[in-house]
């Protein structure tokens, strides 16, 4: 993982790239039978700073921009606004910003999912909010700040300041 902290080290400055990786989904096992997996393709701002993202929308959005954010819910970070550690595990921090390319390929059992399963999944991750109830409470109701993180062993490649990190395939996970 040291290639990837030291890629992700040197990106100056906000930036725009493309990120792929892998995931267990976040589908609890009560909802679907099975192990749910799926791969993730998409277009992603990183090395933004959150309080300041979010207090930039409300001021664009007429409210007042006095926001400060809470500390990491989990973890610390390693590199301030890329990189977390959580029980000797990394975690590359990244937001989903609007009109934004994402693609998700579902797998349940290692095999793509059927569109019963696909229902189901869908169904389960429309059920769930994932807006913030502190930007909320500040004023920012519409186009919220979205951080993400995704485990860096995870990551197949992330593309930011026209450079591309690709893990290494002949390395054990």
């Amino acid at each position: 993982m040291k290639t990837l902290v030291n890629f992700v080290q040197s990106v100056k400055g906000c930036q725009f790239g493309n990120i792929e990786y892998i995931s267990d989904g976040g589908i609890p096992k009560k909802v679907i039978s099975g192990v749910v997996t799926k791969l993730v393709k998409a277009q992603i701002q990183f090395n933004y700073n959150y309080a300041n993202a979010v207090n930039n929308r409300l001021a664009n959005s007429g409210c007042e921009a006095n926001f400060e954010a809470d500390k990491l819910p989990w973890g610390e970070w390693l590199i301030p606004n890329k990189v977390i550690t959580h029980k000797d595990s990394l975690y590359i921090r990244y937001y989903d910003y609007e009109g934004a390319k994402v693609e998700s390929i579902w797998f349940v059992d290692g095999k793509p999912a059927t569109s019963e399963q696909m229902d189901i999944i869908v169904g389960y991750l429309r059920s769930k909010n994932t807006d913030s109830k502190k930007q909320a409470e500040y004023g920012l109701t519409k186009h919220q700040v979205k951080p993400k993180v995704v485990k860096a062993v995870n990551i197949l490649s992330l593309t930011l300041s026209g450079k591309t990190y690709k893990r290494d395939y002949r390395v054990a996970l």
